[in-house]
Parts: structure tokens; C-alpha cells; sequence
């Protein structure tokens, strides 16, 4: 299993539904992407498991062109979350 450490800022998409996205670091997201390097599922999408503070969560990351990143998708609660 892989694990990888970050700080980055939870932001909420404009468009319709309110999704609450996390960019990740480039530096972090171009490991992922080599690691994970084959396994992309639909849409260049990766299977996680996502850990903010105590809360856990199965996702995917998704490719971003705009900022050549990857998107976590993220709860509204975890941007609250301290522990």
C-alpha cells in the first residue's frame, strides 16, 4: 500500500452540486501517477482509499489538465475536520 502526506486547501466547484474537491501537490500526484502507472480506470480515474483527520473514505482521484494535478473528491465535513 502507498501512502502519501499532504496539506492542501479543500475548494468547492462552481458549477452545480457544490462538489468539494482537493487539488493535489504536483509533486505528490506525479508519484501517484507513476505508481499507479496502467491501473487507470474510466476517465484516467484511481482507485483510494482517502484519510482526512479521523475520517476514511473509498474514492478516485481524477486527472486534471487545468492545473496537471489530480482531483480528490471530498466531503463538505472534512474541511472541518482537526483530528
Amino acid at each position: 500500500m502507498l501512502r502519501y502526506e499532504m496539506q492542501a486547501e479543500i475548494w468547492v466547484y462552481p458549477g452545480k452540486g457544490g462538489w468539494h474537491f482537493i487539488t493535489l501537490p504536483t509533486d505528490v500526484a506525479a508519484r501517484i501517477k507513476a505508481a499507479m502507472a496502467g491501473l487507470a480506470r474510466p476517465w484516467g480515474s484511481l482507485g483510494v482509499t482517502a484519510v482526512i483527520g479521523k475520517t476514511r473514505w473509498s474514492t478516485s482521484l481524477f486527472p486534471d489538465k487545468a492545473s496537471e494535478s489530480l482531483l480528490l473528491p471530498s466531503r463538505p465535513w472534512c474541511g472541518n475536520a482537526k483530528d
